[in-house]
């Protein structure tokens, strides 16, 4: 009897409670789709086609806070005219700018510009998403934790980076270059303490899951095949100069509406020497290069080497982009020019390649360079450099590229 009724009682009960706890479950279910359709409008935007991070690392060293070659306040100026490109234009054209800036040799602000509207007009202002303190803009998890950071706040389709700092190039950040004369950009600080190698950058880019549009690099001796190579995996296209940048950087206000929301780099690149042929100091180089034919570049190279070489005697008729002393930094058409003078076909396929590698690029008459204090003409330009005929002691670290490594 206790039995039947338990087992009739509790069969009755069971029912009721399945049929509340299906109630529930719609309820908890309703709610927990409302709950989550409000956090992915607040936390989690919709991806936008295109987001640029614009990267200021410290460009000093442990003392400075301003003024010297730290070039902060140039990177204000640099800021402002992307604000007022913003501005002109009314629009950020389904894409967004980040921009982390370095304000301390251990401390970084990460902003978005935004257009805000008032009664009276619309402006484009940076708004602050986040602070980083105790950082260390060398290492490959800071650079990779910004740029998490950034696709976490802005997720989109395509991702450029711009890169605003002193740099040398290829070269490793403890070569002992001498940078005492210069007062411009190369990639970080004035000291190698505050310097970031080109692999490290790549290794960020990389465990981030990211790949970059381009790379954009407002920075001295950026514009070099070692680099190029190194950069194939993390972005199509390299956007650098290959000689000295004047310390005022790119003319943004002119160029941000062929960056964003699609790059068109003959534009970028035109507008570029349109700016500085006026300028007052009118010297300055800018190239396009799609590293995706780099690869190309590579093997044709490595044939050159193995059946060629260069005299010391012609590397002084080589056209230098520099002011180092022995030339660090060779216009890599000339070299492949003098290189290969008696292979006319080789000759041929390598020019093509080039062409192909480097599909956009400008130059004034002559580049300006501060290590000797005064002009350098061009007589023949391709847009890139490379280092291999170099003799210069900071060039010796060339032969442990992995450009060098591939192509002899």
């Amino acid at each position: 009897m206790t039995s039947r009724y338990a087992e009739n009682h509790g069969a009755k009960w069971m029912h009721g409670l399945l049929a509340c706890r299906c109630i529930l479950l719609f309820l908890f279910f309703m709610l927990s789709f409302f709950l989550s359709s409000c956090h992915h409008h607040d936390d989690e935007p919709d991806p936008t086609e295109q987001t640029i991070l614009f990267y200021f690392p410290w460009s000093g060293n442990d003392t400075e806070s301003g003024g010297g070659r730290n070039l902060y306040n140039i990177f204000l100026t640099n800021i402002a005219e992307l604000e007022q490109a913003i501005t002109a234009r009314q629009t950020m054209a389904n894409a967004r700018l980040l921009i982390c800036l370095g304000t301390h040799r251990d401390k970084a602000n990460l902003y978005e510009v935004k257009l805000l509207t008032t009664k009276k007009k619309t402006t484009a202002k940076r708004e602050l998403l986040t602070s980083y303190s105790d950082i260390d803009f060398t290492k490959e998890e800071t650079i990779r934790r910004i740029i998490t950071d950034v696709k976490s706040y802005a997720p989109a389709e395509h991702y450029g980076l711009m890169i605003g700092c002193h740099g040398m190039g290829w070269i490793p950040r403890d070569s002992g270059a001498n940078y005492s004369k210069v007062k411009h950009r190369y990639f970080g600080g004035v000291v190698p303490k505050f310097q970031t190698d080109i692999i490290t950058l790549v290794r960020a880019i990389e465990n981030s899951g990211t790949h970059m549009d381009f790379i954009l690099f407002d920075d001295c001796y950026m514009a070099n095949v070692e680099v190029a190579y190194d950069l194939r995996s993390v972005t199509d296209y390299l956007v650098a100069s290959t000689s000295e940048i004047m310390e005022r950087g790119l003319p943004y206000d002119q160029l941000w509406s062929h960056l964003s929301p699609k790059p068109d780099f003959a534009q970028v690149v035109q507008k570029y020497f349109d700016f500085y042929t006026t300028y007052t100091y009118p010297y300055g180089t800018l190239s396009a290069i799609d590293c995706r034919e780099v690869e190309a570049m590579a093997s044709l190279m490595r044939e050159a080497n193995q059946n060629h070489t260069l005299d010391e005697s012609e590397i002084a008729q080589l056209q230098t982009l520099d002011g180092y002393s022995p030339v660090i930094f060779f216009d890599m058409g000339d070299y492949i020019d003098h290189l290969c003078a008696d292979d006319t076909s080789l000759r041929a396929s390598l020019r093509a390649q080039l062409n192909r590698l480097v599909p956009h690029a400008v130059a004034t008459q002559s580049i300006y360079s501060m290590l000797i204090g005064g002009t350098i003409p061009l007589k023949t330009f391709s847009g890139i450099t490379i280092s291999d005929p170099s003799l210069h002691p900071t060039a010796e670290g060339k032969m442990k590229t992995t450009w060098w490594n591939v192509t002899h």
